[in-house]
């Protein structure tokens, strides 16, 4: 019995250490496989900078690109140069019909100007003008105590003091010399003595002027002097001195301004290019010579 009873023991033993083994193996060879398809675990994306792009702005005023075709500042307006030009020599032929210095003459202001007729917006009531447009400049000058009106052709080959709505047409200086003269603004009142050069008009013509206006004075013609000489376009046949009462042909007449004095006074002379009108023009009255 008792051999019996320790051989079943023994086999319990066996079976229960067999048992302890198999349990062994299992927990060593239970580890789970990982499949060899499986994808890799994810992984948190990261950030990648950007560089900062500036900000696109339109242009402004200030950063536009000039415009190569349009003017620049350093090139004035053809309009403003012959403004300019005519001005100077409308304020020459000014200051030479009242023997001042043209600086005493201050320009006011100057607007181009289309007139109806040859008149310049000026008219004499008893001339006749072509009735044909006529464009220049309408000019305002001062000498502080009162206003010169000025019309002139675009061209500047005729000014016109226009003075109470009536025309006095101005020598025309721009190729001589400035006058200088007293600061007095009383036309016809220069004690200028200098002789003038005779080459601008015929020693002949300047000789009867000077002896018909000596016989209309009633003094020897030696007493006068040349002071001034300037060969003219006067704008019709009065030769830039109408009467008021009379008609003329509206057509240009060349001639010569000569102005003789006696040492106190001056004394215009229009005359006509052939020397058959010989007119006294003083205070815009008209006295013929011959």
């Amino acid at each position: 019995m008792y051999s019996i009873y320790m051989k079943r023991q023994a086999v319990f033993v066996a079976v229960v250490l067999a048992l302890l083994v198999l349990a062994a193996c299992g927990v060593a060879t239970s580890s789970p496989r990982q499949p060899e398809d499986a994808p890799p675990p994810p992984t948190e994306p990261t950030e990648t900078p950007v560089p900062a792009t500036p900000p696109v702005t339109a242009p402004t005023e200030e950063t536009q690109m000039p415009d190569p075709t349009a003017p620049t500042g350093d090139t004035p307006p053809p309009a403003t140069d012959a403004l300019a030009t005519v001005s100077q020599e409308a304020r020459t032929a000014l200051a030479a019909y009242y023997t001042m210095r043209p600086d005493l003459l201050e320009f006011v202001s100057g607007e181009a100007q289309v007139w109806p007729d040859a008149s310049l917006g000026c008219p004499d009531p008893a001339a006749l003008y072509v009735p044909v447009e006529t464009p220049g400049y309408r000019l305002l000058f001062t000498d502080g105590a009162q206003e010169f009106d000025v019309r002139t052709t675009d061209a500047g080959d005729v000014f016109i003091l226009c003075r109470d709505g009536m025309p006095t047409l101005l020598p025309d200086l721009s190729g001589g010399d400035l006058v200088t003269g007293p600061e007095s603004t009383e036309p016809t009142t220069a004690t200028q003595t200098t002789p003038a050069p005779t080459g601008a008009a015929p020693a002949d013509l300047i000789a009867a002027a000077q002896t018909a206006m000596a016989d209309e004075l009633g003094i020897v013609s030696d007493t006068l002097t040349l002071v001034r000489a300037e060969p003219m376009d006067w704008p019709d046949s009065s030769v830039g001195c109408p009467a008021p009462d009379e008609m003329y042909l509206q057509v240009i007449t060349p001639g010569y301004l000569l102005i003789f004095s006696d040492g106190i006074s001056d004394y215009p002379v229009h005359t006509a290019r052939n020397g058959e009108i010989l007119v006294l023009c003083r205070d815009g009255q008209r006295t013929v010579l011959s």
